[in-house]
């Protein structure tokens, strides 16, 4: 494993396939969060990755592209080192390459959530860099695979994490696994409210509340 002092972390308000991210080009447009840095404030920061989601898929999705993309930042020159499910998550959370988190495939020894522990990753990234940061955490939807539940990794305050398939229909919710009826409601409009209900509640957000919602759309590969 390379060393936790080389970690790298870049957190960006963006609509994309996989957000393992390198070699970012100039960006085009402006966000919050820049504007925020620049007066010295905490920003909120919400990602939404989304998996499988082609740019030819746009045109049928007009509320994305007025609310994320043309109020948002595009990065022209970006490039995923590894274009796979869980190697992709991993980096996202960890800022570094798959041969150095040690997540190279989506299951087995070298791949899934098994692998991403085994390395030490859930115990410096992303989330628990925040955590530390002062800010309030929490995810929504697909951590990564082969999550089974039963556990909140370290960092995340407020937890919905998708287990096992997203046929299963199962979510562990901070410390209980909930079975949700996919002939009733379906994932994302189950996973969307209830990033919604934290974000409105102000007696839960005393810092800003960083946000990871993962969204199912047009998912078969993981």
């Amino acid at each position: 494993m390379a060393n936790t002092n080389t970690l790298q972390l870049a957190v960006v308000f963006v609509f994309c396939l996989v957000a393992a991210v390198g070699c970012l080009g100039e960006p085009n447009g402006s966000s919050n969060v820049a504007l925020a840095a620049e007066a010295g404030e905490k920003p909120n920061i919400m990602l939404i990755l989304t998996d499988d989601a082609d740019s030819s898929l746009l045109p049928r999705m007009p509320q994305i592209e007025e609310q994320l993309i043309l109020k948002g930042t595009t990065f022209p020159n970006a490039f995923t080192p590894f274009p796979t499910c869980c190697p992709s998550r991993a980096t996202l959370l960890r800022g570094q390459y798959p041969h150095n988190t040690g997540v190279i495939s989506n299951f087995g020894p070298h791949g899934g959530v098994g692998a991403f522990e085994a390395a030490g990753n859930d115990e410096d990234n992303l989330a628990t860099r925040l955590d530390d940061g002062g800010y309030r955490t929490g995810l929504f939807g697909k951590y990564l695979n082969e999550y089974a539940g039963g556990y909140v990794p370290p960092g995340w305050d407020e937890w919905h994490g998708w287990v096992e398939s997203y046929s299963s229909g199962k979510i562990y919710e901070n410390g209980r696994l909930n079975a949700y009826d996919h002939s009733r409601h379906h994932e994302s409009d189950i996973l969307g409210s209830k990033a919604e209900t934290s974000r409105r509640c102000p007696l839960r957000l005393e810092q800003p509340a960083p946000q990871t919602q993962v969204f199912r759309l047009c998912h078969c590969a993981c």
